[in-house]
């Protein structure tokens, strides 16, 4: 008779580490609870719909220009609004919302304060503020045409004649827009009656901007399939012997501008022509391009 096999029986059971409950703990946690229930209820009776809609012009509050993070938000939604009312009381009180948040440096703000400290100025009629501002605003002029046309028309304004060009000169750097072709093309002509060198460089940029000022002419949803005509530069083999014939030091000088802005503003202008200063490449030889160029 075959015996029959046990299941093994179990031994003693390990003590439980499990932490014992704290009632201190517990008793928190349900005064917690309590407290937001309570809340809960409470702003069932004491929230109201309005509240939820954040009041137009909060931004405007007298105590809000400061240094911080927060202070600058609030400012530039103020100063831009006051802009846009095109008034020289409102404006003024932008420049000095906006010189607030400055501190010491006015060139340590943002682009887009830097941008509406500039209009704001110009609207206030305040000309110390507008060179100020537009001043502070060089190291963006490259990279931002707009702004360097606003500091352009900020030094304009305040009776800087060949100053006003330096921000348009800078700005070659990322292209020769019309936009930028037009206010130095007013610049220069206001300026070249002086210098040879000058009216050598404005007969270049007033034939380039009439080149290119079809396309602003137009209405942006033009039905009118006609060719571009107006756009083609007659004379380019010309313009660019004028170009690349300046007296680059007299020009210099007339303009007081550095000679890296005006030597990189000449040779993008001599691109835009369709042609370069430089020696072409012999055949087979390398030459490194960089990715614009490509």
């Amino acid at each position: 008779m075959s015996s029959v096999e046990q299941p093994p029986t179990a031994g003693p059971s390990a003590p439980s580490t499990a932490p014992a409950p704290d009632p201190a703990a517990e008793a928190r946690a349900e005064a917690r609870a309590a407290r937001i229930a309570a809340a809960v209820e409470r702003g069932k009776t004491e929230y109201q719909s309005q509240h939820a809609h954040t009041e137009r012009g909060w931004f405007l509050d007298a105590d809000l220009a400061g240094p911080s993070k927060k202070d600058r938000q609030a400012v530039e939604y103020a100063s831009t609004l006051r802009v846009l009312a095109n008034d020289p009381e409102e404006a003024a009180r932008a420049v000095a919302d906006i010189r607030a948040c400055a501190g010491p440096k006015l060139a340590s703000l943002a682009r887009d304060l830097l941008t509406t400290g500039v209009r704001a100025a110009v609207i206030a009629k305040d000309k110390e503020a507008a060179v100020e501002f537009a001043r502070a605003s060089k190291k963006h002029w490259a990279a931002n045409p707009g702004l360097a046309v606003e500091c352009s028309n900020a030094f304009a304004f305040a009776g800087e004649g060949t100053e006003s060009t330096h921000p348009l000169l800078a700005s070659f750097g990322q292209g020769v827009h019309y936009p930028v072709l037009a206010a130095l093309d007013e610049r220069l002509g206001a300026a070249s009656a002086t210098e040879e060198a000058v009216r050598a460089l404005a007969e270049v940029v007033h034939a380039l901007a009439m080149s290119r000022a079809w396309a602003f002419s137009r209405p942006l949803y033009s039905t009118d399939k006609s060719t571009r005509s107006s756009g083609i530069l007659h004379g380019s083999s010309a313009l660019r012997d004028t170009l690349f014939s300046i007296d680059r030091t007299a020009l210099r000088q007339a303009l007081g501008v550095d000679p890296s802005t005006l030597n990189g503003a000449l040779a993008r202008l001599g691109r835009a022509l369709g042609g370069s200063e430089e020696n072409e490449p012999a055949p087979g030889e390398r030459v490194e391009r960089g990715v614009r160029e490509l």
